[in-house]
């Protein structure tokens, strides 16, 4: 199954194969309640994906696309984190 980014709310993205998995391993991994947790819950368009940026700690940088085309790869156990902002 292919890899999809999915926004969570204004400041985390992550990546899995479906919307039930990665939802179920963010309110695992954060203990919130499930009504707290998603604001706007969405899969990103490939729009999205070539518009949005990534920004490793070193300062590279880099589309979404590129970085979840890394992850895809690179066959990293999923669902996980793919971006935040709180970092």
């Amino acid at each position: 199954m292919k890899l999809k980014v999915y926004c969570l709310n204004d400041y985390d993205w992550w990546v899995g194969e479906s919307e039930d998995e990665v939802k179920q391993d963010y309110l695992q991994m954060t203990g919130l309640p499930e009504d707290e947790a998603f604001d706007d819950f969405c899969e990103l368009t490939e729009n999205e994906l070539e518009a949005l940026t990534y920004q490793e700690e070193d300062g590279e940088i880099r589309t979404f696309k590129e970085q979840l085309d890394i992850i895809t790869k690179a066959n990293i156990e999923t669902p996980c984190m793919f971006a935040t902002t709180e970092y």
